[in-house]
């Protein structure tokens, strides 16, 4: 009853599971027959988006099975291979893409003809984005070589950073543990131990410091080229495009984060001075526990508490979590095999999600399994739709996790009778959007810098370590002991080493405060919100992120949605300086 049922996705690798992917492999075989020898046929659209609607359900459920498989068993060597074969299978499909790409760059007039076709209507956004992508296109001789060559230099330099950080082992007080290991002993309760993991993690980067310089530097000069030669103005440009955000957006989100640092730098003055730091808190107390962490929780009574606090909420909500629980879609327990964190996966094929979590009773996995099943309810609402409009940006892909978060934390802190669990849980609260807000902004100025530098000539590891400590420093400021930082914050975050993907930090500060504002619509509103809360959800995928957002009168252009939004952190960090005066 611990583990998920993934025999309803598939009964192994069946005759079901072979019978998909020979659907699949027909579909394929079908996109490259389509015939784009007449120019401007919006039948020929047509058919494309009819099999590649198809072929993503079937590829939806062929790679969501085995990645299950292997998220509790790393060392399922079936289920490996299975994603081996499909990743050649997905490499085929990218092909089939090019010739597609290039018929409609010479379709000026597709995007109108596309608002009078019944069936494309309905994804106008996805080849808007296609048309944008085709004009930027290459030679498809050229964009077939550069697909074969990623595997030999992007990716390769990927494989290359996961090798060296998989297999990094740390030497604190006189054992080898893992980076991970030794990262989440950050969180003991115990000074000591805190200060030793963060010296002794330091101290490790140092094997491995020279060849992940060289990746990052590399992946980043390989990602200016290619922006360059597809017309971007820069790396955030297309970061910005393939997200659906507006430069103004992200102006009015920085600059308003900006003027809040002074209040995020005073909560971890604070916190420094109650762990009895006097300059500031040091990197290696930015997650020390204060106050009590009140009661653990069985993973019944964990269920229990969300379905009893969300029925006060949402009774959808409550309901969908209540079916969670009985029909087994949560893997809860740590165990040898599974990967750490936590997930939820859609799958479209049994209207089903599936969570995994690595429970431990205490209110925080409580917290994440209420933030996965928030997941599970976006998933919800999207079942009855086209599986393409599922592809959500990263700024809306966490609105209803941390909406359900919210709700969560705001309840558990306003129910609090004992002062020290209260201390406990805002300072847990203020500690996750300190790090959602004030250290993401770190990320993004060191980002900035590395695309900045790299166009000139390779980082190496001590340029490297500087930059990222005078982003930490603007960043938090005088909030942080300038005499332990984290000069090596790029080696742990795989987020930096990606062609395909830049800027995966400022995503994450919009999706929190955007899921704030969210919540305090809904404290103004009451259950008349829900159906609007709904429509965003729905429509996340299919149209820009202002103007999805707009549907709910927010306009991300605003900076004074972003401050009310700050001001939601500011009334718990001024609830926590007066707690702990």
């Amino acid at each position: 009853m611990y583990n998920w049922n993934l025999e309803k996705i598939y009964n192994g690798y069946s005759v079901e599971f072979e019978a998909d992917y020979k659907k699949a492999e027909e579909v394929l075989e079908k996109m490259g027959k389509i015939d784009y020898s007449k120019p401007g046929m919006i039948k020929v659209v047509e058919e494309y988006y009819r099999l590649l609607n198809e072929g993503a359900s079937l590829f939806e459920s062929l790679f969501t099975y085995p990645s299950l498989r292997m998220s509790v068993n790393t060392r399922d060597i079936e289920s490996l291979k299975i994603l081996g074969k499909l990743n050649n299978l997905s490499v085929k499909s990218t092909e089939k893409e090019i010739p597609f790409l290039k018929y409609i760059k010479a379709y000026p007039t597709l995007l109108e003809e596309v608002k009078n076709n019944e069936y494309l209507k309905d994804f106008e956004y996805s080849i808007y984005k296609q048309f944008d992508a085709a004009k930027r296109m290459l030679s498809p001789e050229t964009e077939i070589l550069l697909a074969k060559l990623s595997k030999s230099s992007g990716e390769a330099w990927e494989r290359l950073f996961d090798s060296e950080t998989s297999n990094l082992s740390v030497d604190y007080r006189g054992e080898k543990i893992t980076l991970s290991v030794a990262r989440n002993l950050a969180y003991s309760p115990d000074e000591d131990v805190r200060k030793d993991a963060y010296l002794a993690e330091l101290a490790s980067y140092k094997k491995i410091e020279g060849p992940i310089a060289a990746a990052l530097s590399s992946i980043k000069e390989e990602v200016t080229t290619m922006c360059e030669e597809r017309g971007y103005a820069s790396p955030l440009q297309k970061t910005l495009n393939q997200t659906g955000m507006s430069e103004k957006t992200l102006t009015a989100l920085t600059e308003s984060i900006e003027e809040y640092f002074p209040v995020f730098r005073a909560y971890l003055k604070r916190k420094g001075e109650l762990l009895g730091h006097n300059n500031g808190c040091p990197f290696y107390d930015l997650f020390a526990p204060l106050g009590d962490k009140g009661k653990s929780f069985t993973i019944e009574e964990a269920g229990e508490y969300l379905v009893s606090r969300f029925s006060t909420f949402n009774k959808e909500i409550s309901s969908m979590m209540q079916k969670a629980i009985d029909n087994e879609w949560i893997d809860y327990l740590p165990k040898e095999g599974k990967v750490g964190g936590a997930f939820c996966a859609p799958a479209f094929k049994i209207k089903e999600s599936r969570i995994l979590t690595n429970f431990d009773g205490e209110f925080g996995s409580v917290s994440t399994l209420a933030h996965e099943l928030g997941h599970a309810f976006h998933n919800e609402v999207m079942w009855d739709k086209p599986i393409l409009h599922s592809g959500y940006p990263m700024q809306l892909a966490e609105t209803a996790s941390t909406f359900n978060e919210t709700f969560l934390k705001d309840d558990a802190i306003k129910n609090a009778k004992d002062k020290e669990v209260k201390i406990n849980l805002l300072e847990a609260s203020i500690s996750d959007d300190c790090q959602v807000i004030v250290d993401i902004m770190s990320r993004y100025y060191f980002e900035l810098s590395v695309f900045e530098k790299s166009k000139d000539s390779a980082l190496n590891p001590e340029e490297l370590k500087e930059l990222m400590k005078e982003a930490q420093l603007k960043s938090y400021g005088d909030g942080l002991d300038k005499d332990y930082l984290h000069p090596y914050m790029w080696c742990p975050k795989g987020h930096y080493y990606s062609t395909g993907l830049s800027f995966y930090n400022f995503p994450y500060a919009f999706g929190q405060l955007f899921a704030y504002g969210l919540y305090e619509i809904y404290k103004e509103k009451g259950d008349s919100f829900f159906p609007l809360y709904k429509k965003i959800l729905q429509t996340a995928g299919t149209m820009p992120i202002r103007e999805c957002v707009l549907q709910a009168g927010i306009d991300t252009e605003d900076k004074n949605f972003w401050k009310k939004s700050l001001d939601n952190c500011k009334e718990r960090i001024e609830e926590f300086l007066a707690l702990t005066e």
